[in-house]
């Protein structure tokens, strides 16, 4: 059966807005390990080491953090608006979807809200704010795409790449293991969403060609004549 394309211009606009919000924050954070005080090593220093008032060493780092703060609010800000017009293109799930979009959304500002170095168990419960409901996110919007008979494998492949890499973060037990799946995890995330978003965005439909149509019309013409017999 052929399909046509079909674009949802509301969740372009949306979905755009999210894409930009992930771009500032990809530069942000460029700019932040290119300035960070002492040298930022890959291996060492996690994402949200950025946001610290003070490195480990204990230099001055307050602008680096402002800038921290301020690139996560604005991604999360521009994440809460597609995270809550989404579930609406399904027929399932649409509460617990679009609670997990805005809950892993907060949970992003306030990431950079609670510097590491200030506030050990607030910075947790924010980075638990953000992973948790987003796990629950990757794990559930395959399965509801599914039911609708409109899932994307590569969305369904990546979903399980993250899930699988978001496990290992959280079991990694070392630092540097830790410091190396948070950066993959985060990686994985922009991508995932990325291509939530153009999913979201264009539609594949299937559309009858005009003899399909002819012959669904007989058919259901036939199947009403037959239920006035079977009543008379």
């Amino acid at each position: 059966m052929p399909q046509t394309l079909q674009i949802n211009y509301t969740n372009l606009v949306l979905a755009l807005v999210a894409i930009a919000g992930i771009g500032q924050f990809l530069l942000s954070v460029n700019h932040s390990i290119e300035n960070y005080p002492g040298g930022y090593r890959w291996g060492e220093h996690f994402i949200s080491d950025l946001g610290r008032t003070k490195t480990v060493n204990g230099q001055d780092n307050s602008a680096i953090s402002g800038l921290f703060a301020q690139a996560t609010a604005i991604l999360g800000l521009s994440l809460i608006p597609f995270m809550v017009a989404l579930p609406e293109l399904f027929t399932y799930g649409k509460l617990p979807l679009r609670v997990f979009g805005i809950l892993s959304s907060f949970g992003l500002i306030a990431i950079g809200q609670t510097p590491y170095d200030l506030n050990v168990d607030l910075h947790h419960i924010a980075l638990a704010l953000w992973i948790v409901p987003m796990a629950a996110m990757v794990i559930l919007l395959p399965i509801i795409l599914k039911m609708d008979s409109a899932a994307p494998d590569i969305l369904i492949l990546l979903s399980l790449i993250l899930l699988c890499a978001t496990v290992l973060y959280a079991i990694a037990g070392f630092r540097t293991g830790y410091v190396v799946m948070q950066k993959i995890v985060v990686v994985l995330s922009i991508i995932w969403i990325i291509v939530v978003a153009i999913s979201a965005t264009i539609a594949a439909k299937h559309t009858l060609s005009d003899r399909q149509k002819l012959l669904a019309n007989q058919a259901d013409w036939y199947a009403k004549r037959l239920k006035r017999r079977s009543r008379n």
